[in-house]
């Protein structure tokens, strides 16, 4: 009899961290969607189709987004910056220069906003040393 019950009780526990994880999921996915595009409001009376074209919809403003070039690569960021590829990366690699970036497996991301940003608080003789 005690196997049946703590059977049960692991039924039970695994149906209660179910029903709050799927609730938490919703909640994330919600907000994912709010912050992608604020200008669409869920309403309770959607059927299931509106819902698969609201998401279909969602997906091509998340591709347009990607596709805008919001990050490049050492070679795009090197043109962008007016810098030899080769020369971008030793200085990366030699920590002289404080562009941001992320480095993953020997890979350089940049992203455009934060060169922007890097190119706007660069003194002019400065410019000139990376040249």
């Amino acid at each position: 009899m005690s196997k049946e019950k703590g059977l049960m009780i692991t039924i039970i526990i695994l149906a209660v961290s179910f029903l709050v994880g799927s609730f938490w999921i919703s909640k994330g996915l919600e907000q994912v969607a709010n912050s992608l595009s604020p200008s669409r409001e869920p309403r309770d009376d959607m059927g299931l189709q509106e819902v698969a074209s609201e998401i279909k919809n969602l997906r091509k403003d998340l591709s347009k987004a990607e596709s805008e070039d919001s990050y490049m690569y050492l070679k795009g960021a090197a043109d962008y910056l007016g810098l030899p590829q080769n020369g971008l990366e030793l200085l990366l690699q030699q920590g002289k220069i404080d562009i941001p970036y992320i480095e993953q497996d020997g890979i350089y991301i940049f992203y455009k906003e934060a060169l922007d940003e890097w190119m706007r608080n660069l003194k002019q003789e400065e410019y000139h040393i990376y040249q």
